[in-house]
């Protein structure tokens, strides 16, 4: 519920489990007993804010969330997503982190990323810097990847023709 939070807070849905004890442990009108853990606790207090009600199903009826459990995921990290295979790519990660350090001009935007970017009429400003230096709120660094939002920037050399 944390992940959709957004999505769900100030609607009424409904939650579908296979598992009984799930649904009488969370259902929205029955109250916890005294001895319950801690940890049950703080899930009755997220739990609180939503407009919910919880129902079982056998599990022989849950068909679409047992393919959706079997589905290849990719996996995310910091809001990135990382393919679970990028070794058949035209470049692997390490060759477009190669690339951008040594391209000229991403290699400068990567050291002042870094280190601070300098005051906008500083000689360091170069024209070939200007484009980065407008949108150098937007930059970060992840590992060895220059990222803009959340898209990793290519060096010139390596992107593909058009």
């Amino acid at each position: 519920m944390k992940k959709c939070h957004k999505f769900l807070i100030g609607r009424s849905f409904k939650i579908i489990t296979d598992k009984s004890a799930i649904s009488h442990i969370f259902h929205p009108n029955k109250s916890l007993p005294l001895c319950t853990a801690n940890r049950l606790l703080h899930y009755a207090l997220i739990r609180a804010a939503y407009d919910y009600t919880i129902e079982h199903r056998s599990a022989d009826r849950m068909c679409v969330a047992d393919a959706l459990s079997r589905l290849p995921a990719s996996t995310t990290i910091n809001d990135v997503t990382i393919l679970p295979d990028l070794e058949g790519g035209p470049l692997t990660p390490l060759e477009i982190a190669n690339a951008a350090v040594k391209d000229p001009v991403l290699s400068k935007v990567l050291e002042f990323t870094t280190c601070g970017w300098p005051p906008e009429k500083s000689p360091l400003i170069t024209p070939a810097l200007r484009p980065y230096f407008t949108h150098r709120l937007e930059f970060t660094i992840l590992d060895k990847f220059l990222l803009r939002g959340n898209r990793v920037v290519i060096p010139s050399p390596s992107q593909p023709m058009s």
